[in-house]
């Protein structure tokens, strides 16, 4: 198995990088892929709020970070990795959180934001699975 977890958005070329992971894997190798949600729950909230144009913008903080352009949505994400010669096994995402991080990081530090919130949120994607602030990919490579 080879995680790459939180960087291909982060990267310059994510097809270069995906070629260098394809060339680590034997055919029963898994890569698990996971990046920020362009359609998270947050992410449309700014958009209905019209705080952004649209929920693939990069934000603030991703601007402050210097992260490139592009925020995946699992179409895209899943999309990517097959133009890399990968076939997706699987996908889905985590967290539904309805706050950006400073947000929700202000509602810890008040006592507002609990564990047991925190773990409902995160239960959320049994029944909003496109909503996770994280969206991940299990893939192989293709033949």
């Amino acid at each position: 198995m080879v995680v790459a977890s939180c960087v291909l958005h982060e990267v310059d070329n994510p097809q270069v990088f995906l070629s260098s992971l394809r060339q680590l894997c034997a055919p029963n190798t898994i890569v698990h892929i996971n990046v920020p949600n362009a359609r998270s729950l947050h992410r449309l909230l700014a958009v209905a709020m019209g705080l952004i144009p649209h929920e693939a913008m990069q934000s603030d903080t991703q601007q402050m970070m210097q992260q490139r352009s592009t925020v995946y949505s699992i179409i895209s994400l899943q999309g990517e990795l097959e133009r890399a010669g990968f076939s997706v096994i699987d996908s889905g995402s985590m967290l539904v959180k309805p706050f950006t991080h400073s947000q929700m990081q202000k509602l810890v530090e008040i006592g507002f934001m609990t564990s047991e919130l925190l773990d409902g949120f995160d239960h959320l994607v049994e029944y909003l699975p496109e909503l996770g602030s994280e969206i991940w990919v299990n893939a192989r490579c293709s033949p």
